[in-house]
């Protein structure tokens, strides 16, 4: 599977460090051992697979997550080496269980520990199914499809369960939620507010990166994009009286 998808996670990226696979599978009924879902690290398959499934679940580095019966499904893998450092999975669009993916190294530096995200980065072509032990056989594939962003909990549980109409192509879900500080509050009609004290950078942005963000001071004013797409992002909240964001198809 070669993505020709740009780096994402970092100005200084070389691979992908957020990304989500999503399959509709079925498990044969004869399988009891573990098959392979995708090898990341070696394109000549001269290793094990990164990410299997099984009765168990979904697994990586031998931690399960869930239960996979012989019945059609939807699974899906996300991953961020950057931030949160975790691997989340999910069956039938409910997240059964979450791994750190952090890889730390034996020296640090004033009690701060190095460490590697290219563990779990994806380079430019990964094998799907590829396991040098060939534990790859018991499955029926319908679609798979790979997203060169971090999903949220909400954007996978919008793609639902399996589906004989395939994975839907995108979501243009976009989330606004305050950082904890002085002055939060939610206002009668439900939005999230803050008085009094002001902190800088309170305001997190989430959204579909292959979405273009715009922002605007007034609902009705004029509409600017902002020039990234690395999400999510701070915006600054202290001296701004008001702000509104919109998603528009790129």
């Amino acid at each position: 599977m070669t993505h020709r998808a740009a780096p994402n996670g970092g100005p200084s990226a070389a691979r992908l460090n957020q990304w989500t696979l999503i399959v509709d599978l079925q498990l044969a009924t004869s399988t009891s051992s573990p098959t392979s879902l995708i090898q990341i690290d070696t394109p000549d398959n001269t290793t094990v697979g990164d990410v299997f499934i099984g009765k168990n679940g979904i697994g990586a580095d031998n931690i399960y997550h869930g239960s996979l019966e012989p019945t059609k499904c939807r699974v899906a893998v996300v991953v961020d080496t950057t931030q949160e450092q975790v691997m989340s999975k999910y069956i039938n669009g409910v997240l059964v269980g979450k791994q750190a993916i952090r890889t730390f190294n034996a020296t640090h530096s004033n009690g701060v520990y190095a460490y590697s995200a290219d563990r779990w980065s994806l380079k430019d072509t990964a094998l799907l199914f590829g396991d040098k032990d060939r534990n790859t056989g018991g499955l029926t594939i319908w679609s798979i499809q790979l997203r060169n962003y971090k999903m949220s909990d909400a954007e996978v549980a919008a793609l639902g369960a399996f589906s004989l109409s395939g994975i839907p192509n995108d979501t243009a879900n976009l989330s606004i939620e305050m950082t904890k500080g002085p002055g939060l509050a939610t206002d009668a009609a439900g939005f999230q507010r803050i008085n009094g004290t002001l902190l800088e950078n309170q305001a997190k942005v989430s959204w579909n990166p292959r979405f273009q963000l715009q922002k605007s001071d007034r609902l009705g004013g004029s509409w600017s994009d902002v020039e990234t797409t690395e999400s999510p992002r701070f915006f600054e909240t202290k001296g701004v009286n008001r702000q509104f964001f919109r998603l528009r198809s790129r």
